[in-house]
């Protein structure tokens, strides 16, 4: 999906003026060429998760925050504020372990809570759609990063949420900056050799593996509802 890689790139070039070091790593493309803009890259797909520990192993490790883009995410390209800007300030401001744009998702009712709902807004959420969240380097060190036991990402941002949580770090979403998800434009395409169904009962499987002997059988729950404030469930 170069174009959609491409895409990012130009709008983080042309709209973002903070100081930033742009990583674009490419996870194992054969189907298609990589974007011309790869700065590192594996030869296979090595599914979601190793994707993105492998991107962060690429980043700074004195960085004060670590911002993912995955290619299933786009900016709007009539949206001619800063994006890190309007992420970073509400950040420092709330002392946040989490920021992500307001979401317009293709696929997934349960995620409508990420929808923008307040106009200009910074709320609190429970949890974040992994394709566009900004964390806080230090906080986001300090909690372990993402689980590196999982391979296919279900559950390993519910973990990591729940943790900030207990933390009492706040997790927000800006109502005030969107972005959109094309979630089927991967599986259409069999960019990770795997259909969306397949990938469902794999990582169903692998996140009650690893996380039922951990948190209980009642981790899907937990990592849900636990430590949560009015604040983060009123928008639900």
């Amino acid at each position: 999906m170069p174009e959609y890689t491409d895409a990012l790139v130009a709008h983080i070039r042309l709209r973002v003026y903070q100081p930033y070091e742009l990583i674009v790593f490419d996870n194992g493309s054969d189907l298609v060429r990589p974007s011309i803009h790869t700065t590192h890259s594996v030869d296979t797909n090595i599914q979601m998760v190793p994707g993105f520990m492998a991107a962060l192993e690429c980043a700074d490790d004195d960085s004060d925050y670590y911002w993912l883009l995955t290619t299933s995410c786009r900016f709007d390209p009539m949206d001619k504020r800063d994006p890190l800007d309007m992420l970073i300030t509400p950040m420092i401001e709330h002392k946040a372990f989490s920021i992500q744009p307001s979401l317009i998702i293709d696929h997934g009712a349960w995620k409508n809570y990420l929808a923008p709902r307040a106009p200009f807004a910074v709320r609190e959420v429970f949890g974040l759609e992994c394709v566009c969240p900004l964390y806080d380097a230090e906080k986001f060190n300090e909690l372990g990063r993402w689980n590196e036991a999982m391979t296919y990402g279900w559950g390993f941002g519910g973990e990591l949420h729940w943790k900030a949580r207990k933390a009492e770090y706040p997790i927000l979403t800006h109502d005030g900056y969107v972005m959109y998800k094309d979630t089927g434009v991967g599986y259409d395409m069999n960019r990770m050799h795997i259909t969306y169904d397949e990938r469902a009962l794999l990582a169903t499987a692998e996140s009650r593996h690893y996380f039922e002997p951990i948190y209980g059988l009642g981790w899907q729950q937990k990592h849900g509802t636990e430590y949560r404030t009015p604040e983060m469930s009123k928008w639900e």
